[in-house]
């Protein structure tokens, strides 16, 4: 029986909630039986037979290849997700090219593009052009799948709720209007009418979509999570869950000022993190290629940076991805040695650094997970209706019946 076992849901919402039981489990656990999945969620094996049934037909589990030998009787043949179902699109906005990363319902990478962003062309039209471009690209690859839909990661202050970039520093935007445009030029070119979009878009900060992904990939519990490129962005979850702030701007640890009258910010302040951490910044680039005092300094301002909000937020781990995620293995013990005097808990509690599990950019790949997250802990969003058609139902129910 499965530690995670919830209990099942009354009448009012038994079905949906009930097929986001069996999803939730093969994500978790791997290929099951439907025996299995009965045990695991604590559905009867006939209510676990027909919501495999169901998610069968809507293309989301499919049956593994070599069947296991059950206790009794015929072999049990186990489900999965299903790799060739659906797929979501994770796309970063960065400061000098555009990413965009396809991943199916197992959260494996299917393709990954990478396009030069010149500066010449960072108006908000041009980008949303150039986006939607890069995403009908990857979708036309992956034609045999099914969309689940796009989320866009940006450097910068958004407005979830009205899909509103409200400042984005290093792009040298405000108050764009970024999810409305998408959509818009994605709808216009799904079909040569101008038919209606098959996207769901949802845009949100770059470092969020990071902490987002790195939990649902493989990282429950209490972390933070650093974005590094040329801007720095984090991403606090706690127990699971990620901490937005009270307006959802939570998470700029780049705008951390560590040296007095230093540096002037793309944000307007001095001295911010990013101006000496970021990747442009002379520490980075010398950390990057090698130089250990640039380092050792490098690990100083981070440490500085970093260690006040494990003195807020107290977590578990840090974790650290994007263009500094190779340096980790060097930079953890320094970062502990700076922590020793800085950060109060330090004498009781240890703080894990790790690099990110996700690929660079992290705001692509983890969109794209987030995504799949969604779909998985409720596959109805892929069918608000429940309008399975009687064929699929029917063909999936007497492929059950047989089991």
């Amino acid at each position: 029986m499965c530690a995670d076992r919830r209990e099942p849901a009354g009448q009012h919402t038994v079905r949906r909630h009930n097929l986001g039981l069996v999803t939730t489990a093969l994500a978790t656990h791997g290929e099951m039986s439907r025996a299995g999945l009965a045990g695991c969620t604590g559905l009867t094996k006939a209510t676990a037979s027909a919501l495999v049934a169901d998610l069968l037909a809507m293309g989301l589990v499919d049956e593994a290849p070599e069947p296991t030998s059950g206790t009794r009787g015929r072999p049990a043949v186990p489900v999965r997700l299903a790799g060739d179902g659906a797929i979501a699109i994770g796309t970063d906005i960065g400061v000098d090219e555009l990413v965009a990363v396809a991943v199916d319902l197992r959260g494996e990478v299917r393709s990954s593009r990478t396009v030069a962003w010149p500066t010449s062309e960072r108006t908000p039209a041009q980008t949303v052009q150039r986006v939607a471009a890069l995403v009908e690209r990857t979708a036309t690859a992956h034609a045999s799948h099914r969309i689940i839909g796009c989320a866009v990661g940006v450097p910068g202050l958004v407005d979830r709720d009205a899909e509103v970039v409200r400042v984005a520093p290093n792009l040298g935007w405000s108050d764009v209007a970024l999810g409305t445009l998408l959509r818009r030029r994605l709808t216009a070119g799904s079909s040569p009418g101008g038919g209606r979009s098959p996207w769901v878009v949802t845009i949100d900060n770059e470092a969020h979509l990071g902490a987002l992904g790195e939990r649902d990939l493989r990282r429950p519990g209490t972390f933070l999570f650093v974005s590094t490129g040329v801007g720095i962005g984090a991403g606090m979850v706690v127990d699971g869950h990620l901490h937005r702030g009270a307006h959802g701007f939570g998470g700029e640890l780049g705008h951390f000022p560590v040296v007095p009258d230093g540096q002037r910010c793309a944000c307007g302040n001095r001295g911010c993190l990013e101006t000496v951490a970021g990747r442009d910044a002379p520490l980075a680039r010398g950390a990057l290629g090698g130089d250990p005092a640039a380092l050792a300094d490098l690990a100083d301002v981070l440490g500085t940076g970093i260690g006040a909000a494990v003195n807020f937020f107290d977590p578990e781990t840090v974790v650290i991805g994007g263009v500094l995620a190779p340096l980790v293995e060097d930079l953890a013990p320094l970062l502990a040695d700076r922590w020793r005097s800085t950060v109060l808990g330090s004498r009781w509690a240890d703080v894990d650094v790790v690099a990110s599990h996700l690929g660079n950019p992290t705001g692509a790949h983890g969109g794209a997970l987030a995504a799949i997250a969604a779909v998985v802990a409720d596959p109805l969003l892929l069918d608000p209706g429940g309008t399975l058609s009687a064929r699929g139902r029917g063909a999936a129910a007497n492929r059950a019946g047989r089991r």
